[in-house]
């Protein structure tokens, strides 16, 4: 017993100092990486032909380090966020599209119904060029979405590219107040109800419910198409309950995170209003 506990004890001995000096390895590397940019950022206070504003090289500095990584992460700046928190709970004033950039091309991912954009004759999967001029490539999601908005009554003009087209055409569309409605209902034929969910947002579960319940005043449902077509994301949350209104238990999805605490799973609840019914997802 006491061999294996001086062994066991000496393993330990062994893997502690070798962890510790992988961190401080790890940790002297990102020093160095920080000093080389602290190191570039005083150059360019010092010598860039232009006087520069040290916090908006900052952000694109940090915008960049995560847009290496994948196309979904990115920087957010308290105002970047604030417009992001109007786009999912309320409604703001610009085009009417959803955009994301895809193979480092700004595309479009959908149009928002009965938007200007929409209305303009702007398709999913066209690839937007140039706004007001300027070429948007190297132009982060953010500084895009940004371009794109402006006050309701302005214009802008998006130069769009199309798979079947031969060259550019231009758009000119004037902004409008886009609200923020994901879901749009009709009866088909009695009984049966199509509903679209174009994207998820904060109200995204009331508005489906409401379009559930709306239909059963009129008519039991016997039959339900839902359409997530071109629908580009949103609120995780919103997606889980929506999922939930259709599944009576079980998990409907997982989420993994690199430690095993931020691993989450999300699973249907028994005391979730359900409809139950034949259903097409589109």
């Amino acid at each position: 017993m006491k061999t294996i506990f001086s062994l066991f004890l000496a393993i330990l001995l062994f893997i502690a100092p070798s962890v510790q000096a992988d961190e401080n390895s790890l940790r002297e590397e990102t020093y160095k990486n920080l000093e080389a940019f602290s190191n570039v950022l005083m150059l360019l206070q010092e010598h860039y032909v232009d006087t520069i504003d040290p916090q908006q090289v900052i952000s694109g500095a940090i915008n960049g380090m995560l847009t290496s990584l994948d196309p979904h992460s990115s920087y957010l700046t308290p105002d970047d966020f604030k417009e992001l928190q109007e786009e999912t709970h309320g409604s703001f004033s610009g085009i009417g599209i959803e955009i994301t950039i895809r193979n480092g091309v700004l595309t479009v991912v959908s149009p928002i119904e009965d938007t200007p954009a929409y209305l303009a004759g702007i398709q999913a999967g066209d690839q937007i060029i140039e706004i007001g001029g300027e070429p948007t490539k190297n132009m982060t999601l953010m500084d895009a979405v940004k371009q794109l908005r402006g006050k309701k009554g302005t214009s802008v003009t998006i130069s769009i590219f199309r798979a079947d087209w031969q060259e550019l055409k231009e758009f000119t569309i004037v902004r409008d107040e886009i609200p923020m409605h994901s879901v749009k209902s009709m009866e088909l034929e009695p009984g049966l109800l199509y509903v679209r969910i174009s994207n998820f947002q904060a109200n995204t579960t009331n508005e489906l419910l409401n379009a559930l319940r709306s239909q059963e005043k009129k008519t039991a449902i016997s039959g339900l198409i839902l359409d997530l077509r071109n629908n580009p994301g949103g609120l995780l949350d919103q997606s889980v309950k929506v999922a939930d209104v259709f599944i009576d238990s079980g998990v409907i999805v997982s989420t993994k995170g690199r430690q095993v605490d931020q691993d989450m799973v999300f699973e249907a609840y028994q005391d979730q209003e359900k409809y139950q019914a034949p259903m097409i997802v589109l």
